[in-house]
């Protein structure tokens, strides 16, 4: 169990900051989240503005002080599992436009949280597996796995995978049979960006002037 925990914790996170503009409003900064888990051969992309992460850190915040004051014990463990999420200094909000200061410390920042949240979600499946028979505690935790798989938009493939393979008694390992649960997106062998499918040849895309990000995965990434 220990094994498969410290596995489910090895995910690569990867950042970019786009400004987009929507019609006549103002124009606003979009972040992609690159996350990819080597455990599960798994990667996704995540598109969220800033309010998205400060509407999930705020629910999460009041669901720790929901907890502290209840003063269950039951629910001690996941109180202590949320309180680095909630106490992690969070961007300030700024009522100019983003600049690039702004933008590259929130990029930092949701880089940070998103992994953060990434682990969080695994510890809640492993601690979730060893207290099976608390049925309150338990249905905690699947309230707010969901609350996190949305947000994080963790495909059903990734989840499926972490099921599967907390379950096997060769958890945390891989064999032959894992080469049979492949997935178009998992360890291609292309040249082309995983976003906007453009090829990629140099560490600077001549085409567009922006750096090339490559991942040890082997995926390739424009970098903004």
């Amino acid at each position: 169990m220990e094994s498969a925990h410290h596995d489910l914790k090895q995910v690569n996170v990867y950042t970019s900051a786009t400004r987009m503009v929507h019609g006549d409003s103002d124009p606003f900064t979009v972040y992609t989240v690159i996350v990819s888990c080597a455990w599960t051969k798994t990667w996704w992309v995540i598109r969220k503005r800033y309010s998205h992460f400060h509407a999930l850190r705020q629910g999460l915040v009041h669901k720790v002080r929901a907890m502290a004051k209840a003063k269950s014990n039951t629910l001690a463990d996941v109180h202590t599992l949320l309180q680095p999420l909630t106490s992690f200094p969070f961007p300030k909000k700024f009522l100019r436009l983003d600049t690039d200061a702004i933008m590259g410390h929130r990029k930092a920042a949701f880089k940070t949280i998103t992994t953060m949240l990434m682990q969080a979600r695994s510890a809640m499946l492993v601690m979730a597996r060893r207290q099976a028979n608390n049925s309150a505690l338990v249905g905690e935790l699947k309230d707010l796995r969901s609350t996190l798989d949305t947000f994080l938009g963790v495909p059903d493939r990734q989840v499926a995978e972490e099921e599967h393979r907390m379950a096997t008694p060769l958890v945390g390992s891989f064999n032959s049979m894992d080469l049979l649960h492949t997935h178009d997106n998992d360890w291609c062998e292309d040249d082309g960006c995983s976003i906007c499918l453009i090829v990629l040849k140099d560490a600077t895309d001549k085409a567009t002037g922006d750096r090339v990000l490559r991942m040890g995965c082997g995926h390739a990434y424009h970098e903004s």
